[in-house]
């Protein structure tokens, strides 16, 4: 009897490798930090500007200026409440008056509903400040924690040294006893934007905490108890839901922020290396097992949160502007030294991504007293393949599940003015990619964006759209060629095998790319 459950274990390994390497990503996306927050305390200036920010996590007090031309007054008010200052309500007031209603995005046109947001705003034209959250550490704070770069030792193996920068969006008032903000994500102003800063001035007031939401996971910022006497604020990744319960009393003011991100080719030093991260460990020790596909193969990632993968200047932030899990998830293969890239799919002709998705891979009720459940898997997709050949000339079923779509590289949309109504090909050669067959996804995607369009003519004209999901794609090396002949299970080999070494489902990938752009994201070669 225990020889019978032994002789399964090497069948199912594979198997338990790859839930076990599925479970530590989505484990990983489900903890990982979306938000942070924090105080700077204000100090009193009189002393000398020099000895008042002897210390990075202080701040002088704020000061706010309405001097936009059409104004109907020149209000200038300072934050916190100086201590002699008896027409501080009266400054606040005329603040209050100079500004407008707040609006929120819907369907690319603004909006304006008090049920759903009842506000006050300024825009930066119409007033100035004292305040930056760089010079009282905030940005440090949020790129440590948000935005980190990945890179290990000198040899380039992560995601290079980057910066964040804030640009001020607005002056916002919730006053009591109404001002709220119901759920929302807000509408991202640029393809770099990786989140938003808001920053909470030291004014009184009761309620209006603000919630973060994030795959499940939540984070309230309750700033009334502290507000009278320093600076609160919270940052969190644009994909987020928040919202801002309701303003009981008082005044609740902020500045909000947009934060964008941006590379510095000259710096050396990095906040962590992908060693440090618990998925570096459970990754190098799947690869360094024999049993793990044996002849290579092709594990998908498809990413967590949500790039501007399909626009310009958006397909040349990435890889640096990866975040979170995904951000985890490729500096931990390349530093491992397998070949990554970052790829548009889009569903097949059956409607699903293709290869083995993560509902299959994760599926109980299987029968693998013969074989391993993913080589059973492989196989039956490796039979369709070889039944249903390149699939060029005709149209089969049984194809479908088989391939996934994958663009030869990021790039933009694209449009096909000729597109044949009878051709079931779920995207033309318009838009360039691969058909490539056996991919194992590790999750679902959760993200897309535009990719291609085709006008179908018949009996009349038809638009056809396709979205494409940006994947992060790893190449598996065989394991003759990624585990060296004398390991003791210690490291990877260092060097790349030659081509003959990988099965024909990773050398029939066409790793290059067709696109223009020159910095974009390197494909896998």
């Amino acid at each position: 009897m225990d020889a019978g459950r032994n002789s399964q274990q090497p069948r199912n390994r594979n198997t338990a490798l790859l839930r076990k390497l599925s479970a530590a990503v989505n484990g990983h996306a489900a903890t990982a930090t979306f938000a942070c927050g924090g105080s700077v305390p204000i100090v009193d200036g009189s002393a000398g500007l020099g000895n008042a920010l002897g210390s990075a996590a202080v701040c002088l007090p704020v000061k706010i200026r309405c001097d936009a031309p059409l104004m109907d007054d020149d209000v200038s008010i300072t934050f916190p409440r100086p201590a002699n200052e008896e027409c501080f309500n009266e400054r606040l007031n005329a603040l209050l008056n100079n500004c407008q209603p707040a609006t929120f995005g819907l369907g690319g046109r603004d909006v304006m509903d008090e049920g759903y947001r009842k506000a006050s705003k300024l825009d930066p034209s119409q007033f100035s400040s004292n305040f930056h959250p760089h010079d009282c550490g905030i940005l440090d704070s949020i790129q440590q924690v948000l935005f980190p770069s990945t890179v290990r030792g000198g040899l380039q193996l992560g995601i290079g040294p980057q910066g964040i920068r804030a640009e001020l969006y607005k002056l916002n008032i919730y006053s009591g006893p109404s001002g709220k903000f119901l759920p929302h994500v807000d509408t991202p102003r640029g393809p770099t934007q990786f989140g938003s800063l808001v920053v909470c001035l030291p004014c009184q007031h009761q309620g209006g905490t603000l919630r973060v939401k994030h795959r499940g996971q939540t984070i309230d910022y309750n700033w009334a108890h502290d507000s009278p006497c320093s600076i609160q604020w919270a940052a969190f990744y644009s994909d987020c839901e928040h919202e801002v319960f309701e303003v009981t009393a008082d005044h609740r003011v902020t500045l909000t922020y947009n934060l964008y991100s941006r590379q510095f080719d000259g710096l050396e030093r990095a906040v962590h290396v992908p060693h440090q991260l618990p998925l570096y460990d459970i990754a190098r020790d799947i690869l360094l097992e024999p049993s793990f596909m044996q002849q290579g193969g092709l594990i998908g990632f498809f990413c967590h949160h949500q790039y501007a993968h399909a626009h310009q200047s958006g397909r040349k932030s990435l890889p640096h502007a990866f975040k979170g899990v995904d951000l985890a998830v490729y500096s931990v293969f390349r530093s491992l030294r397998l070949p990554v890239g970052i790829h548009p799919v889009v569903k097949n002709r059956s409607g699903s991504m293709g290869g083995i998705s993560m509902k299959q891979l994760l599926r109980d009720n299987v029968d693998v007293t013969v074989q391993d459940h993913v080589e059973f898997l492989m196989d039956e997709l490796r039979i369709q393949e070889e039944e249903c050949g390149d699939g060029s000339d005709y149209y089969d079923e049984e194809e479908d599940d088989c391939t996934t779509i994958v663009g030869k590289g990021l790039h933009g949309p694209t449009f096909d003015n000729s597109f044949d109504e009878d051709d079931r090909e779920p995207v033309s050669a318009v838009w360039p990619h691969e058909k490539v067959p056996r991919i194992v996804w590790m999750n679902d995607p959760s993200h897309k964006e535009f990719a291609h369009a085709g006008l179908a003519y018949g009996n009349e004209a038809e638009l056809k759209y396709r979205f494409s999901a940006a994947a992060i794609i790893v190449i598996v090396t065989p394991a003759s060629a990624r585990i060296p002949a004398h390991s003791t299970g210690g490291a990877l080999s260092t060097g790349r095998p030659p081509v003959e070494a990988y099965s024909r489902n990773t050398m029939m990938f066409d790793l290059t790319s067709d696109t223009e752009d020159e910095d974009q994201a390197s494909p896998m070669t």
